[in-house]
């Protein structure tokens, strides 16, 4: 469900309707619910959004939809848990990026 919110946080964000888009987001946060992986994905998108930054929204709205929909995942994968360290030992196919194209960051 987040992933078809980012997509339409995308669209919007091409629309330049900020409005929609802040009201897209907290509703993602919402499903999101205790996923810290989902949740700090969002922040990113929160933060493009607060920057009226309509090109990188609309470029990581579109991948993260993307990778959130249809990503492989390990069968034994706790989606409520999410460690950078942990991640960072995973093939990076299965890695859970908090931003899409960037690298997983030792600190968290």
């Amino acid at each position: 469900r987040v992933a078809q919110l980012q997509g339409e946080i995308r669209e919007a964000a091409q629309r330049d309707d900020w409005d929609n888009v802040d009201r897209l987001i907290a509703q993602a946060e919402e499903e999101a619910g205790n996923n810290v992986w989902v949740r700090s994905a969002l922040k990113t998108l929160s933060r493009y959004a607060r920057r009226r930054d309509r090109q990188r929204m609309s470029k990581e709205a579109m991948y993260m939809s993307s990778k959130m929909s249809c990503r492989l995942a390990e069968h034994d994968e706790n989606s409520q848990l999410y460690e950078s360290s942990v991640e960072m030992d995973k093939a990076s196919f299965l890695q859970k990026k908090r931003a899409q194209g960037r690298r997983i960051d030792r600190q968290g």
